[in-house]
């Protein structure tokens, strides 16, 4: 489903915008094994609530890359549709920067 679209609800943190996406695949891929046992195909552009992938946690997975995000996911689609397999993609559109003047910048 291109241009799929995780819910819209509130989410204050990084991990719990991972939950959500990993929710989306989770009911996405459940409702979708059916259709046999080809891998699942994801790319994800998110910033993650303009937060770093500098060691926060999401359920029991320590996100420190693109890796972890991409490893979390997989899981998320092999506990609904343990058939079906995953190749995730992450990319993590997050920069930060500080000022000559010392201030962070996030985007």
């Amino acid at each position: 489903a291109f241009n799929g679209r995780t819910e819209l609800v509130q989410e204050h943190s990084a991990s719990e915008r991972l939950r959500c996406i990993g929710e989306h695949l989770r009911r996405f891929a459940g409702e979708h094994a059916w259709r046999g046992t080809e891998a699942l195909k994801v790319v994800v552009l998110d910033d993650l609530n303009i937060t770093p992938l500098d060691g926060w946690m999401c359920n029991t997975t320590r996100v420190t890359s693109p890796k972890d995000v991409e490893a979390y996911l997989r899981s998320c689609v092999s506990a609904s549709a343990p058939l079906m397999g995953a190749r995730v993609k992450m990319v993590h559109c997050y920069s930060e920067w500080a000022t000559a003047e010392g201030r962070r910048l996030q985007v």
